[in-house]
């Protein structure tokens, strides 16, 4: 286990090493980003993760095999067992029954079989195409400490001295603690938003909608967050001044 522990950790030195002559401290945003998204992809081309259902599937198999093992029994002792002259005669359907739900748990256990060997060569897939590729995981992973780093940064720095585009999407930062809190989650929204999309534009919290599938579910999420924050942070109307607005007079009646 120490053996195997050391190499990892030389590997992932090795690694580290490799990514560039430049620390990753050094790059600017925009290209951390990039380069995240490109190792994303080669990450993204190995088969999904389906440990979950193939322990569900062996699960099942182990209980069919079970009542396989039953109905075989079952089977057997109907054979087995003594018929009189006259029932001889007549056909045997208690025992035609139980070869029927034989037949079909031995279907039902060959096509888990085949499912589970399937999943065991998916998931050979996914570790060789993973290993093949650790570089790249060690390097995702440190480019993501760095962009978590300079969110908390930006972030603290923005609850501090919010922005014009903080202003304008969801106000000042409150003094009530549930507002308040509502009000540093829509930041953090805002700002993982920005980081992660290149947003510059100092003018709109969020940027226009975009088309990207990946950008759009950010930019969908985020705009949420600042609705949810803008409703619970929008002054409420004093009864007595919707009450006396609904008594004023029209002025086009009057004109």
């Amino acid at each position: 286990i120490l053996a195997a522990g050391l190499e990892r950790r030389r590997n992932k030195q090795l690694a580290l090493d490799s990514i560039a002559t430049v620390p990753l401290d050094a790059w600017s945003t925009s290209d951390l980003v990039t380069e995240r998204n490109r190792i994303r992809t080669v990450l993204d081309q190995a088969p999904p993760d389906r440990k979950a259902d193939l322990v569900a599937l062996e699960n099942s198999r182990r209980d069919t095999e079970r009542k396989l093992h039953e109905q075989q029994l079952s089977v057997a002792s109907l054979q087995d067992r003594k018929r009189s002259r006259k029932e001889r005669r007549l056909p045997d359907v208690e025992l035609m029954n139980a070869k029927r739900n034989l037949d079909f748990l031995e279907q039902q256990a060959d096509r888990l079989d085949h499912e589970i060997a399937a999943l065991h060569s998916s998931q050979h897939r996914r570790a060789s195409h993973l290993a093949a590729h650790q570089a790249e995981q060690v390097e995702f992973d440190a480019i993501s400490d760095v962009l978590d780093e300079r969110l908390r940064q930006q972030t603290n720095r923005v609850v501090q001295d919010p922005p014009a585009y903080i202003v304008k999407a969801i106000g000042t930062r409150p003094i009530d603690r549930e507002q308040d809190r509502a009000w540093v989650r829509a930041v953090v929204a805002i700002e993982k938003h920005r980081i992660e999309h290149n947003i510059t534009d100092g003018r709109t919290a969020i940027g226009p909608e975009p088309p990207e599938r990946d950008a759009y579910r950010s930019w969908c999420d985020a705009r949420r967050t600042i609705k949810d924050a803008s409703e619970l942070l929008a002054p409420a109307v004093p009864a007595r001044q919707v009450v006396a607005a609904r008594e004023l007079p029209s002025l086009d009646i009057e004109i």
